[in-house]
């Protein structure tokens, strides 16, 4: 896996690594406030079952990344995403702030323009496709209120279409590649 570290004044984004997979990490997936809208909802999480999570996305050469704050120069994990890739042009990005102290701040907003960013102009996207559980609606109002366009609604799930020339409100980031 392409090591690569991306930064700005509020927000640290990586790969995720064993180190990364932290107790704190793993109390935001079991925390029914924080998972209710997850897939991971329904089964207890555990440092053995992120790390076969951690494997699979490795094998299909998709992306897990920490999302990291850098308030007070503490760098805490307060989430994570993941970018898998659908079409050599397509991507789906999935999303999650798993410390509240996070929800509705500037280090959130900023994640996810980073990483909507990273996902056109450094990996070449030309669409990124989001999707969000009907019942949460900061999370539909957050991804209508950044471009993205509903483009299938099913009976639990809303599916969401960002094109690249409609991104607006792209980010400054430096990005380093690691080898």
């Amino acid at each position: 896996m392409k090591k690569f570290i991306i930064k700005n004044n509020n927000i640290i984004i990586k790969p995720f690594e064993k180190e990364t997979i932290s107790k704190k990490f793993i109390s935001f997936l079991n925390n029914p406030k924080v998972n209710k809208h997850l897939t991971v909802k329904k089964r207890k999480q555990t440092r053995k079952s992120v790390l076969a999570y951690l494997a699979k996305i490795e094998k299909e050469q998709d992306l897990y990344l920490a999302i990291i704050s850098r308030r007070n120069n503490k760098n805490t994990i307060i989430g994570s995403a993941t970018i898998r890739r659908k079409k050599s042009n397509i991507c789906f990005v999935g999303y999650m702030i798993g410390d509240p102290k996070y929800y509705g701040t500037n280090e959130n907003k900023e994640a996810f323009k980073i990483i909507i960013s990273y996902s056109f102009f450094v990996l070449k996207y030309k669409q990124v496709l989001a999707g969000a559980k009907i019942g949460n609606i900061a999370s539909n109002f957050f991804l209508l209120k950044n471009g993205f366009k509903i483009i299938k609604k099913t009976k639990t799930d809303y599916y969401y279409k960002l094109i690249k020339k409609n991104f607006k409100d792209s980010i400054k980031f430096k990005y380093y590649a690691k080898s």
